[in-house]
């Protein structure tokens, strides 16, 4: 090492002076000569430079440390052991773990196996990153330990498992990846699926389609992607229904009709409040009465788009059940204009119900104004019997009256005349 400036890296390697390039290791001025030399030695794969190289893992600079894993990665075996014990020593800092799970699987060597699937539930996302990525590295020796790593009980470990098996393209991994597809946790179920994918294996067509009605969304979407991969392509029936529900074509669920009915009640207890209110507008348009106690339930629905979008197909599909919880949503401000139009479309089931709502001294003059519109938009539709016409007829008076305030005692300054006339 020269005295008058930093070691030459370059002159040092051509050499083979494995010592100069140690010492060049410990150059405190210039990160860049460290690395270098980090670098050098790992072309000269020299068992000398192991320790001083498994040291290196802990310098302050990330280009340091990469450097001296992947040179740990090439040394190969006689690192081996000492990289599984930095990777399993508590005081080392994270760095050190990332770096010794890199260089673990650059080694290729059957012994890294179990402490990388070891370190697949380490607090640190890289370290697990990294850890997933050299059991890939590794490859086949891996295979069997990662199938068994899939009933492990920490969910980060198997997730990890089952991405690695994924991307080894193992077929003794198809059949324990299609277990997971039932697993308890929804991000190992989609990693699972997006496996599956890159298996490529026609035994998992039927368990993918049945993940297709999967509680969660992303794990739908997921399946419904690795279908496509396979090739698998949907028909007019249930599955098909499921499948564009994971693809978010809602189109194509209200063209199969009556038989997308069930995995689009599915899903309107998803937590995505945007998959809900697509799912409820698309059985407003399918228009079966079958739908109804669900749309009843979406009309409370913690989301006021979800709660308008339910009221909207009630009003389409025009079943008297949807009456007296209509009524009730017209308190609700953000139903109110979408319940009083679905309240006009269902028509006669809703005048008997609406005149009592308009006897109800309770209501405010808000309510009591959208009643009327209601009862309006009904006997305007010109579809009802000679019966219910006389019934909203002789309740002219009380529909068209101003609201009195002062004996209401509500407390405000306003009328209640109908926005429309009432048509004689």
């Amino acid at each position: 090492m020269s005295i008058f400036g930093p070691p030459n890296i370059e002159e040092l390697k051509q050499k083979r002076d494995v010592k100069g390039l140690i010492r060049a290791l410990g150059y405190v001025k210039d990160a860049k000569v460290r690395g270098g030399a980090a670098e050098a030695l790992g072309e000269l794969k020299d068992a000398r430079a192991v320790e001083p190289l498994i040291g290196a893992l802990k310098d302050r600079y990330t280009d340091v440390r990469k450097a001296a894993a992947e040179a740990l990665g090439k040394i190969g075996a006689p690192a081996v052991e000492l990289l599984i014990a930095a990777l399993k020593d508590k005081r080392m800092d994270r760095y050190v773990h990332e770096a010794a799970a890199e260089a673990l699987g650059k080694s290729g060597d059957a012994r890294a196996i179990e402490p990388l699937i070891a370190a697949l539930k380490d607090e640190d996302t890289d370290v697990r990153r990294y850890a997933t990525k050299s059991l890939g590295e590794i490859g086949i020796p891996a295979v069997e330990l990662l199938i068994a790593a899939l009933k492990d009980e920490d969910r980060v470990v198997r997730r990890g498992a089952v991405k690695t098996l994924g991307e080894l393209k193992d077929a003794r991994a198809v059949e324990p990846l299609i277990a997971v597809l039932k697993d308890k946790n929804k991000y190992v179920r989609e990693a699972a699926a997006e496996a599956l994918g890159n298996l490529m294996d026609a035994r998992a067509v039927e368990p993918l389609i049945g993940a297709l009605k999967d509680k969660d969304a992303d794990v739908c979407r997921k399946a419904a992607e690795t279908l496509d991969k396979i090739g698998w392509k949907p028909g007019q029936n249930e599955a098909g229904a499921a499948y564009w529900i994971g693809k978010r074509d809602w189109e194509e669920c209200i063209r199969i009709g009556v038989l997308a009915i069930e995995p689009l009640i599915a899903v309107l207890k998803d937590r995505d409040w945007c998959v809900r209110k697509a799912a409820t507008e698309a059985l407003g348009k399918i228009g079966d009465a079958r739908a109804i106690e669900s749309l009843l339930a979406a009309l409370k629905d913690e989301d006021e788009n979800v709660r308008i979008k339910a009221a909207e197909a009630l009003g389409n599909i025009g079943d008297a059940r949807a009456v007296e919880p209509l009524i009730a949503a017209l308190k609700n401000q953000d139903v109110r204009e979408v319940a009083t139009e679905a309240l006009g479309k269902i028509g006669t089931p809703a005048v008997e119900p609406l005149i009592a709502a308009l006897k109800d001294a309770k209501w405010v003059w808000v309510v009591r104004r959208e009643v009327v519109n209601a009862l309006i938009h009904i006997y305007r539709a010109g579809q009802l019997d000679e019966t219910d016409k006389k019934l909203i007829f002789a309740h002219r008076l009380e529909i068209t009256s101003p609201h009195d305030d002062r004996s209401s005692g509500c407390g405000g300054d306003h009328t209640d005349i109908a926005a429309i006339e009432f048509p004689l």
